[in-house]
């Protein structure tokens, strides 16, 4: 009697262990470049796909190479997405085989309503290139980062900022003056900055009264200590890509982030 209930167990084991592993192997696997773009899609699909981020987010992308280990998880990715200003995709995909759907999500993401655009515009791709739903998802998402704007702004308004002139990063000047801030210079990353160029923005920051020099961490941050401290201003260092931070985990959680920062 003992042996026919043991094998109804262990078949009944086998099934359960086929399962999982049939249900594990039926996620599509998605590859993204940035954690910006990988953040996006585990929040609209992380239960239905398969997650897996190529670059450091603490590096600059355009000073980052590829890894053979990053070809072999392209090759059997079913959709790549990527900014477009990484210079090596084209390579990716073609030394990957060419089989894997390569799909470019541009333009800026370090503002409220430009991440909006993001979520929306994965969410069209997911739906599109792998045939998923996720406008529940798409529509908590979109709620969450309204609530962080209306907390944020609510709290930096009592700053004034608008009285507050600041020198920032490129890469950080639409978020900076979404905030409110007055931004009185922008800077370049550091390889496309003179001693001249520098300079400059020293003798602005001086005539403008600048009381802030913000940074963005991923382009290094040598230059914008050596303008605040010349400057005697306070140099602030923020972030384009979440985590880079403990439970800096999404983009809206960096937003939030880097402007308690």
């Amino acid at each position: 009697m003992m042996l026919p209930n043991m094998v109804r167990v262990c078949l009944a084991l086998m099934v359960v262990s086929l399962l999982v592993h049939s249900s594990s192997q039926e996620r599509p696997l998605v590859v993204v470049t940035s954690t910006v773009l990988g953040s996006i899609v585990e929040d609209l699909a992380g239960d239905q796909v398969e997650v897996q981020v190529i670059l450091n987010p603490a590096l600059c992308p355009a000073h980052q190479d590829l890894k053979p280990s990053d070809v072999e998880l392209v090759s059997r990715a079913e959709l790549l997405l990527y900014h477009g200003f990484e210079p090596f995709v084209d390579r990716l995909v073609e030394a990957a085989g060419n089989k894997t759907v390569a799909v470019k999500v541009g333009g800026p993401w370090n503002t409220f309503e430009a991440l909006k655009g993001k979520y929306r515009n994965i969410s069209e791709i997911l739906t599109e290139y792998l045939g998923l739903d996720v406008s529940g998802r798409l529509e908590d998402c979109l709620q969450a980062i309204d609530r962080a704007e209306n907390e944020i702004l609510s709290s930096i308004g009592e700053l004034e900022p608008s009285r507050i002139n600041v020198i920032v990063m490129a890469w950080q000047a639409d978020f900076v003056e979404s905030l409110g801030f007055n931004v009185v210079a922008t800077y370049p990353p550091p390889e496309r900055m003179s001693a001249g160029y520098i300079s400059n923005l020293v003798s602005v920051g001086t005539e403008k009264n600048v009381q802030m020099v913000i940074d963005n961490l991923q382009s290094g941050v040598d230059v914008g200590r050596e303008v605040a401290n010349r400057i005697g201003a306070v140099h602030v260092i923020l972030t384009n890509f979440p985590e880079t931070s403990p439970g800096v985990e999404n983009v809206t959680m960096m937003l939030k982030y880097n402007a308690e920062t």
